[in-house]
């Protein structure tokens, strides 16, 4: 009797965890039609962040290792980016909740960043948004496969106003550091 008890007790939880994987499939599949096929506006954002809160995996890549955000920010979906870039800014990089994985550092094929994207763009709201949301300087800092970071790649497109708002943002960081010395 307490074999057959355990045995019904793992059967169930395969079903459950089958039923879970199956569920998560489909979320997956509405996070990438969103990103992909919808427009930009506050509504896609907030379908977006509510799958996120479901355990959509962000951290899926296409086939040349951009994710979900830099898809988006190549199709200029620039209220999709800033919420939620600000939704995930809730998370930690380095903890799980909700399976939610994903890394302000993340890099395509190319070695390309959000950030770098962000910054070929032209778009200095979205970089202060990365910045204030990621918290980080690494992604500052990373280069792409022909050895360029972001302030190379605001130097090439004439970006000024971006590599003073980078400026800005090391500015702050370096007061934040010396403050706690």
């Amino acid at each position: 009797n307490a074999q057959e008890n355990l045995s019904m007790i793992e059967n169930a939880k395969k079903i459950l965890k089958n039923e879970a994987e199956s569920e998560k499939s489909v979320i997956n599949y509405q996070m990438q039609n969103l990103f992909l096929y919808e427009k930009d506006s506050y509504d896609t954002a907030e379908k977006i962040i509510d799958l996120i809160k479901k355990g959509a995996d962000f951290s899926v890549k296409n086939d040349i290792g951009d994710t979900y955000l830099m898809i988006a920010a190549r199709k200029n979906m620039n209220i999709v980016c800033k919420e939620v870039l600000q939704h995930l800014s809730e998370y930690r990089e380095d903890f799980l909740e909700n399976n939610v994985k994903f890394s302000f550092d993340s890099q395509n094929e190319d070695g390309e960043n959000l950030l770098m994207i962000f910054t070929k763009r032209g778009n200095k709201e979205l970089v202060e948004v990365f910045l204030d949301s990621s918290n980080s300087t690494h992604a500052l800092y990373q280069t792409n496969k022909f050895n360029k970071d972001v302030y190379s790649f605001a130097k090439d497109y004439g970006r000024k106003e971006i590599i003073q708002a980078l400026d800005i943002y090391k500015e702050k960081l370096t007061k934040k550091i010396e403050s706690r010395l």
